[in-house]
């Protein structure tokens, strides 16, 4: 339980994060300086430093950690935007405290319960019902509005508080997804901390970006299968995800949920169809539902990032300019493209802020859209998916020989 933060380290064994031990794992046995600078934007440096200080450890041992690029996180940009996001949500909290008012609002709270019956329904679908096309073509659909509204959020403990309600959450949607232990290394440590960094990015070497175009497309279809099955490997097997971001010990309970949550998927999703239908029906379902599930990730995870914009050749030493170069957002005025990407249209301000609810990232644009303007910083954004779409293949090529060209040297 220790890590290093700004060049010293520190033993968290017995700190009580307000966060929750899953929260505060993500630092472990890692240099977990962008991970702590990153979610604490809002938090007060001085009240952190004091904190922080207590557990300090000064014994000389130097730690072979994971070597982190180097960003600031002071810069003129970076102050002005935490700041006027701070009173942003000051200026909403009312009686909450201010770190609360960044997670879920009473309407927010309201839709994630309707999402929670729509999970629920599709998995009663999915074991009970035996009308093939609400199997194939609707519950995928549903799973994928429902799950992503939650899980996204609940993985990123930015639903509520209590992190036992994120933890709840992040498991119970978790199947359809990738396990929330998977998803830390993969998403949260590996891919936030340091996107789009070549050599450092997990999500840079999954195969539809090193691969062919023509691969590439079929992966979308098969991604979250891929997925699944590449974590279960890595679990067993390989102690890196995607060779990159080094796997943590995994606790008992951990395992027992992980091997839980690959049995649930493996019942309700390939073997179920064929307890319920025929042999050629079955194969159908499991091939167009699990193929359109993966469709919808694919459509919304992608064109996130990956568009030849956002590899700029200028070196960002400020984490906050260089998370806005290598995002991009898309149909940010449609609440279509809101819900159906479970907020994922936000991207730029989604890695910004990393654990800020997304029901709160339309406003935050506003002002991180003004400040690029004042600072001179490029906001890249599409009209809706057919552009980001677009751009996204016709970057490909370029994206794979900029990555294999530089993983030669």
């Amino acid at each position: 339980m220790i890590t290093k933060i700004h060049d010293k380290y520190y033993d968290l064994s017995k700190f009580n994060h307000p966060g929750g031990i899953e929260a505060l794992s993500t630092c472990f046995d890692r240099d977990g300086t962008i991970l702590f600078e990153s979610h604490h934007p809002l938090v007060n440096k001085t009240k952190l430093n004091y904190y922080l200080k207590k557990y300090e450890i000064n014994d000389g041992t130097k730690r072979a950690f994971n070597k982190t690029t180097t960003f600031i996180f002071d810069s003129k940009f970076a102050i002005e935007l935490k700041t006027e996001v701070a009173n942003y949500f000051k200026s909403i909290k009312g009686k909450k405290s201010l770190i609360e008012s960044t997670k879920e609002n009473k309407f927010r709270q309201i839709q994630t319960f309707f999402f929670l019956i729509g999970i629920f329904f599709c998995y009663y679908i999915t074991l009970f019902s035996k009308n093939i096309w609400l199997c194939m073509f609707i519950e995928p659909i549903i799973s994928w509005i429902s799950g992503v509204n939650i899980f996204h959020d609940a993985s990123h403990y930015s639903i509520s508080i209590y992190p036992i309600i994120n933890n709840i959450l992040s498991h119970l949607v978790g199947c359809l997804f990738s396990q929330p232990y998977d998803w830390k290394h993969q998403h949260i440590i590996g891919h936030h901390m340091e996107t789009n960094v070549i050599n450092k990015d997990p999500d840079l070497y999954h195969g539809n970006i090193i691969s062919p175009v023509t691969i590439s497309f079929f992966i979308w279809f098969t991604a979250v299968i891929i997925l699944i099955t590449e974590h279960a490997v890595i679990l067993w097997i390989k102690n890196k995800y995607n060779d990159i971001v080094n796997r943590q010990k995994i606790s008992n309970i951990e395992l027992f949920l992980y091997i839980f949550s690959k049995f649930i998927y493996l019942y309700i999703y390939i073997i179920r169809p064929f307890q319920k239908f025929p042999l050629i029906t079955a194969i159908s379902n499991v091939i167009v539902s699990r193929s359109l599930f993966s469709f919808l990730f694919m459509l919304n995870t992608q064109i996130g990032h990956l568009h030849d914009i956002n590899f700029s050749k200028e070196n960002n030493e400020c984490w906050y300019r260089h998370q806005i170069t290598v995002t991009s957002n898309f149909a940010t005025n449609s609440y279509f493209h809101y819900i159906f990407s479970g907020g994922l249209n936000f991207q730029i301000e989604h890695h910004l802020f990393p654990n800020i609810n997304h029901c709160h990232l339309p406003n935050l644009k506003h002002i991180v859209k003004r400040l690029c303007v004042k600072h001179d910083i490029e906001y890249n954004e599409f009209d809706g998916y057919f552009d980001a779409v677009k751009s996204h293949f016709n970057s490909l090529k370029i994206l794979n020989k900029k990555i294999n060209t530089v993983n030669l040297k």
